[in-house]
């Protein structure tokens, strides 16, 4: 009896896969530089260094330890005020000298028709009045000249000073030195490198057989090949 069954055909289907490309462990960072290849990745960084050259060394007054001294100085007192110019009614006929106090000054003091000076004895290279400073101190007794006249008189200007008196105290005249280093740097910068090697496995070429229209390889990139063949029953 002749076979009437339809006969059924197999198809072929292929995939050409690319090779897997793999990394080997980065090496560790030296300073030898590498080239990079198609073999060979490289990565680099620059590592900043310091390296010390020496030191400045500064000299300057340590404020914590003052060198003292004692020293004649001259020291403000007390403020008086005393008539500097008047106003006269009557024929003056002479002066009498009436002490006022000791005073201070940079220059030798002139003599006025209100006032008489005279020097006091001792030369004198510091004035302490708060703080100490040190400096020519020229040191006067002051006398007001009071008028004798055949009337009345009466001050036209006031005049207000501080007297002074001489001691004998410690003042600061200076400091101890100290030494301060500080250091001095060069500050440069150098490459490092490391690398890692790569390598491509070879691609394969695959091949099955299914029936035609087989979305399952086709899904999977599958392409069809050259072969058609019939189906075997099993």
């Amino acid at each position: 009896k002749e076979d009437t069954k339809k006969k059924e055909y197999e198809y072929e289907y292929v995939k050409d896969t690319e090779g897997e490309i793999k990394y080997s462990e980065w090496s560790d960072w030296s300073f030898t530089k590498i080239t990079p290849s198609s073999t060979i990745e490289v990565q680099a960084k620059d590592v900043k260094y310091r390296k010390l050259l020496g030191y400045n060394v500064k000299t300057e007054d340590d404020l914590s330890k003052p060198i003292t001294a004692m020293k004649d100085v001259v020291v403000g007192s007390k403020t008086v005020t005393s008539c500097e110019k008047y106003n006269y009614t009557q024929t003056v006929t002479g002066y009498n000298y009436q002490y006022i106090g000791t005073f201070k000054y940079t220059s030798a003091p002139q003599e006025t028709e209100a006032y008489h000076y005279k020097r006091v004895a001792g030369d004198y290279n510091w004035y302490c009045d708060g703080e100490c400073k040190a400096g020519t101190v020229l040191v006067y007794e002051k006398y007001q000249k009071v008028p004798q006249t055949t009337g009345s008189y009466s001050c036209a200007k006031y005049n207000t000073e501080k007297t002074v008196y001489t001691t004998k105290q410690l003042v600061v005249t200076g400091y101890e030195k100290k030494q301060t280093k500080e250091p001095v740097y060069d500050y440069y910068t150098k490459t490092q490198y490391r690398y890692r090697t790569k390598t491509k496995t070879t691609g394969k070429h695959l091949s099955v057989w299914s029936f035609y229209n087989d979305t399952y390889y086709l899904n999977q990139g599958y392409r069809y090949g050259n072969g058609v063949r019939e189906k075997t029953t099993k």
